[in-house]
């Protein structure tokens, strides 16, 4: 009985929490889209920008370390919302691009607890049906955030200056949708807690990671794989914009309808549906899929760019949106939700810390690559280069799913 109450207050919590990191969802997609018009920012400046998230998730293993030997999160919850998610009212008296991205590398610095902790209260409250009620929770978020994202594309196309307050919002509503998490009662009997660690250094974390990389090889593989998507992806996160904004004249409303709304679709529609194969399916045959399904984005991109008339190039930038959408709804819930199966019994903490950590490494390298590719081959050719990487992913995580597919899930 009280497994249930307690399965049904944690569910409740993980609702109001999405609705609230919605808006905080919403200004991650149009961050960009903001820095270049309203901020003039020039390539190497959103480069760097889109360098921040994932090379501040480089620390992850640290957070990960404490996390695994930690009975309680809340505090974790509570950290993120404060020093993370509250220091974003500081952008109110942002005067130039630059100070645009030392406050968007801290808001990302700290960001990277939320996603390891949140995964241990999936893990410790939900040992069925996680992935659908993640997916649920996703599609909340979504909605908030296609909602906000209109309002603050017709807020800022009416006044520039409104994105003072676009700020604010999302800094007041990102507080409260990481702290509220921090009511959450773990149910411990699911979970393996770590026995904390006599002399531990800065290299503990490190050795840590080294060996779940060495003694477990399904997950290491799962990391290759995703290393292959993740170039891909982050490659692409400073040519977009620069693609939207130049190439193909967008204005606030139509970008912001683009990245911010059609985006999410996808994920608003059809995470819960998604969620509920990914609890059903192994994990390499549905990341083979996925990988599969966001290598269109690319291509869709390129013939957007071939359109000739600005109203026909509206209609194929936002079917090309709504097939990334459709695509990343199936990406962010393994994303999100993959290290879980690998963890089996151990706490998941240090899995998906890991996991983001190499996304902090491949950020090093994957924007300047994008950039490159573009200033070198054109945006086409960066295009390209970004579809070979998502196939690339999905061909290597369909040979891992015929290797490892005689596992618990098939």
């Amino acid at each position: 009985m009280e497994k249930s109450r307690n399965y049904t207050i944690t569910k409740r919590i993980l609702i109001i929490s999405a609705l609230f990191n919605g808006f905080f969802l919403s200004f991650g997609n149009i961050q960009d889209i903001i820095a270049r018009k309203a901020f003039g920012a020039v390539d190497w400046q959103l480069t760097l920008l889109a360098m921040m998230w994932p090379v501040t998730n480089f620390f992850s293993i640290w957070w990960g370390k404490l996390l695994e030997q930690s009975e309680s999160k809340a505090k974790f919850f509570l950290m993120v919302g404060i020093c993370g998610r509250l220091a974003l009212l500081s952008a109110y008296f942002i005067t130039n691009i630059n100070i645009y991205i030392l406050i968007y590398g801290w808001v990302s610095f700290f960001n990277g607890i939320l996603s390891p902790a949140t995964n241990s209260i999936y893990q410790a409250n939900f040992p069925k049906d996680r992935s659908k009620i993640f997916g649920l929770t996703i599609s909340l978020s979504s909605l908030v955030s296609v909602v906000f994202a209109f309002l603050a594309g017709r807020m800022l196309d009416t006044n520039e200056n409104n994105v003072r307050l676009i700020f604010i919002t999302v800094a007041i509503a990102g507080f409260i949708g990481s702290s509220v998490l921090s009511l959450v009662k773990l149910d411990s009997h699911n979970v393996k807690l770590q026995k904390k660690e006599k002399n531990t250094n800065f290299l503990t974390p490190l050795k840590r990671a080294l060996r779940l990389l060495k003694t477990n090889k399904p997950y290491a593989h799962f990391q290759r794989d995703f290393t292959l998507y993740g170039f891909g992806f982050l490659s692409l996160v400073p040519v977009v914009p620069i693609f939207l904004v130049d190439y193909l004249k967008l204005n606030y409303t139509e970008s912001f309808i683009s990245k911010g709304i059609l985006a999410q679709v996808g994920l608003l529609i059809l995470s819960p549906i998604i969620g509920r194969f990914h609890d059903r399916f192994h994990p390499f045959k549905f990341i083979t899929i996925a990988f599969a399904g966001i290598a269109m984005f690319p291509i869709l991109l390129i013939v957007t760019g071939l359109m000739n008339n600005h109203l026909t190039t509206l209609i194929a930038i936002y079917g090309t949106y709504i097939v990334y959408g459709l695509a990343m709804a199936a990406v962010n819930i393994a994303w999100n939700m993959s290290s879980i199966h690998f963890a089996g019994d151990d706490d998941v903490s240090m899995y998906q810390s890991l996991h983001i950590t190499i996304t902090g490494i491949r950020g090093l390298f994957a924007p300047i690559l994008g950039i490159l590719a573009k200033n070198l081959l054109g945006v086409y050719g960066a295009f390209a280069m970004s579809c070979c990487f998502f196939l690339s992913a999905s061909i290597f995580s369909y040979l891992d799913y015929k290797k490892y597919s005689q596992g618990k899930l098939n």
